[in-house]
């Protein structure tokens, strides 16, 4: 089963971390008008969790600890960990070192 049809049937809650809204709009498809107004329909299904206090100390902490790379994994990986949520990627890889993270 697909996460939007889980959030239809009202078995998930989907969230996403503000930091995804960052990565999604940098990229250069949503130059295109229809691709930028398709993916704010997708996105709109998503409760939105900004960049709290806590989230980026658990950020801070799994980049110290070197179970992730990058800054933006780390805030994704965070906001998982402090809703307790699982989390939906297709980069696993990014994730796989991370201490009490629950992949879908």
């Amino acid at each position: 089963m697909i996460l939007s049809e889980l959030a239809r049937k009202e078995k998930a809650v989907l969230c996403v971390p503000s930091a995804v809204f960052l990565e999604i709009w940098a990229g250069s498809s949503m130059d295109n008008p229809e691709i930028a107004k398709k993916t704010k329909r997708i996105l709109s299904i998503f409760k939105v969790y900004d960049l709290t206090r806590q989230v980026a100390e658990n950020a801070g902490v799994l980049i110290r600890n070197r179970q992730v790379d990058a800054s933006l994994d780390a805030i994704v990986a965070g906001t998982a960990l402090y809703l307790g949520a699982q989390l939906a990627t297709s980069n696993k890889k990014h994730f796989v070192k991370v201490k009490g993270l629950k992949l879908f």
